[in-house]
This record gives structure tokens, sequence and C-alpha cells, in this order.
């Protein structure tokens, strides 16, 4: 059989993103942006020069993650031909300029507090009339003001990444206890849909320093893109682990997976010719600003998916118990009559019914 890297070499030679073969972890090919980024052509040597040990140890044939290559974030499209693994890298422009669109945040908070605020006295006076089709439209208001607050932390956290000043307020959590609370309050609403949503850890404890609201966000909304995919009969399964000095959160569902034209965009489509409020609602986002969390941990993700076979999502983090001082041990973090994150960042799937004075029927 012909060696195919002259073919590969010849095909990706006038794509703009830079493009490089591997072959048993030796490069054996750089296409031209490539090696105008790394400043010479490495061809022939090993790959764990360029590209980050994560991202090269993953096994899978198709998939994405992201990584610092070149001393600059990318996004990272993996793909194999026979015995060549074809990595193509999409380099983060310069910020966008959103100084009209950062002037949305502070108003769009005001006007959401002032949702709410209203919701409740609605809420309060439906259930002391106990008008149902008030009820309903009540429930329907609640669920659209949670729709609004979860656009809100995601436009938050794009406007923080095109500053380059995402937060960063660490502790020191029991990560185990943590992950688990979050997925029995999702699986106490995927029970009603025939949704099964389980979680499994092997370790007796597992504590890492994290920024609390952060890692929640990410979570929740990772765990939202599974919910949204499946129908009666679907499975999400989180399992929690350890590899070396790293922690290993996997979210993974058999819903009908991402097209291979998607899967290889989800983590750049948000940043080019977008506005925030485009961003914050279009295809995408929950996994770019999913992604842009871990990286703030010193974390990556990788997205394993095939049409028809469900999607698996893997987050590692480093275990860190000393780069903070404040300590947090926390026992399940939510109960019924404590929903509060989980009924905003899971709000596109859930249904308004479930919202207002139902949810505490």
């Amino acid at each position: 059989m012909d060696d195919p890297v002259p073919g590969l070499a010849a095909l990706f030679s006038l794509s703009r993103d830079a493009v490089i073969g591997v072959r048993k972890a030796i490069i054996v090919f750089m296409n031209p942006a490539a090696i105008e980024k790394a400043g010479s052509d490495s061809t022939g040597k090993p790959a764990l020069l360029i590209l980050p040990e994560h991202i090269l140890n993953v096994t899978a044939e198709t998939f994405v993650s992201s990584g610092v290559i070149f001393d600059q974030n990318a996004a990272v499209s993996v793909s194999v031909l026979n015995d060549i693994r074809v990595y193509m890298l999409h380099f983060e422009p310069e910020p966008l300029s959103n100084d009209a669109d950062a002037y949305l945040i502070a108003p769009m908070r005001t006007l959401i507090t002032n949702i709410k605020l209203a919701v409740e006295r609605l809420s309060a006076f439906t259930e002391e009339y106990g008008d149902e089709k008030l009820m309903t439209c009540t429930s329907v208001l609640e669920h659209s003001h949670n729709q609004l607050r979860r656009l809100l932390l995601n436009l938050s956290v794009v406007n923080a990444v095109n500053k380059g000043e995402i937060p960063w307020l660490p502790v020191t959590i029991e990560l185990k206890a943590f992950c688990a609370g979050l997925v029995e309050a999702a699986a106490f609403f995927g029970e009603k849909r025939g949704i099964s949503v389980t979680f499994e850890c092997g370790l007796k404890s597992c504590f890492a320093v994290v920024d609390r609201e952060l890692f929640e966000q990410m979570f929740l909304n990772l765990l939202s893109n599974s919910l949204i995919s499946l129908e009666k009969g679907g499975r999400v399964k989180v399992t929690l682990s350890k590899s070396g000095n790293r922690l290993i959160l996997m979210i993974q569902d058999n819903g009908p997976g991402i097209p291979p034209e998607i899967l290889s965009t989800v983590f750049c489509r948000w940043r080019e010719n977008k506005t925030l409020v485009e961003t914050a609602s279009g295809a995408g986002i929950g996994l770019s600003v999913a992604r842009c969390i871990a990286e703030r941990h010193c974390g990556s993700i990788v997205i394993e998916s095939r049409q028809g076979q469900g999607t698996k999502v893997i987050v590692m983090l480093p275990e860190d118990n000393e780069s903070c001082t404040v300590f947090r041990s926390m026992e399940t973090p939510y109960s019924l009559d404590s929903l509060d994150p989980v009924m905003v960042q899971l709000s596109t799937w859930l249904h308004a019914s479930e919202y207002g004075p139902a949810l505490n029927d």
C-alpha cells in the first residue's frame, strides 16, 4: 500500500490552520501553516516536542481537545488515516472588541433580578388563591427567568475570556460528594422522562481545589448537553477517577452523537465574527464555556463522539490540595429544597411545568 504521507501533506498544504501528521509518536509531516507557527520544520522529531501529552495519549480515532501549543491556546481536532494521526490546530484569534456588549451585562443583571422579584410575588399570590391557569403562567415565567440567568452566566464567562479576566476564587471541596449531589438532582428529573442518570466513583474521597461556581457551571453545562440529546430510554453515566496526579471526570451518554463536521469546530465556532449575544445563545457555547473553565483550572477537555453511538466528554484536572488555604468539605450540595443552580443550568432541558409551585409538590 502506498504511503499516505505525501498525499496528506499535499492535501493540507493550503490550509490556513496548522496541521501535523504523526506516526508512532513521530512527526511525519507539517503543513506550511504549522511550520510557520513552530518557526521550523520538526518532521522526524518526537510529537511530544509540540503536542501536549494529554492529547497524544488519547486512543480514540476521532476527538477534539485543546491545549497550549507554541505558547498559544489552540483547539485541536484529531482524525486517523491508516496509521497516521492528523492533528488540526485552530489557534485563538486576538480577543474581539466587545465594549458595547459588555455594557449589556450589568443592565441584564438588574432586569433579571427585577423579573425574579416579580415572579416570587406572583407565585405567592398564585398559591394563595389556587388559580391553575395563573400557576401555569407563573411556571412559564420562572422557567424563562432561569433560562435568562443561564444565558447571562455564559455571557459573563465569554466576556471575561475576551477580556482575559476570567475569575478565579479557589476553595478545596470534596469532589466526590459534590458531583454525586449534582447527579442526584439531575437524576430526579431524568426519572420522570425515563432517562437514567448515574454516578460512579471508586475513590473513598476526592479533594480538589476548584472555583466552586465555575466548576459547577462547567459540570452542569456538560450534563445539560448530554440530557438534551436523549429521549426515553437514554442513559448518562458520570464517573470520577484518578490517573496519576490527575482527576478524571467523564460524562458519557448513549445519544445520537455529534456529526463530524460539527465536532471539529465545537471549541472555536463561537469566537469568529460574533457578538457576545450571538455567542452566548449559539451552538457550541456550552462546550466552549466548559473548555474555558477547565483551562482556568489548569485542566483540559477531550470530546469523543460517533453518530448513533453517543458522546463521551472527559475533563482532566490537576490534583492540588496545597494551593488554596480555604477549606470546604462539601456534603451533598443539592437537595430538593436547594436546587437553584441546577434549575438554572438545566433550564434548556427542563420543562416549564417543573418550575414554580409544581416543584414543591
